[in-house]
């Protein structure tokens, strides 16, 4: 799924109902880091996102809030 924020493109994944855990991937990495883990969690919310400009989430032109 996508979200659209603020003009802020951001891809997201959350399947199963229940009690929502939050996801957050490594530096270099995406949500799909968490794949295995949330097939074993059918009964949980799960809330998996790419940061900006990684995975499946764009990057937004311009200088961003990191370096450089």
């Amino acid at each position: 799924m996508s979200h659209e924020n603020q003009n802020l493109p951001v891809y997201g994944h959350q399947p199963g109902e229940g009690p929502t855990l939050v996801f957050l991937h490594y530096w270099g990495g995406s949500a799909r880091t968490w794949e295995r883990v949330v097939k074993r969690l059918p009964d949980r919310g799960v809330l998996a996102f790419d940061f900006r400009g990684w995975g499946r989430s764009r990057e937004l032109p311009g200088p961003s809030g990191g370096c450089g």
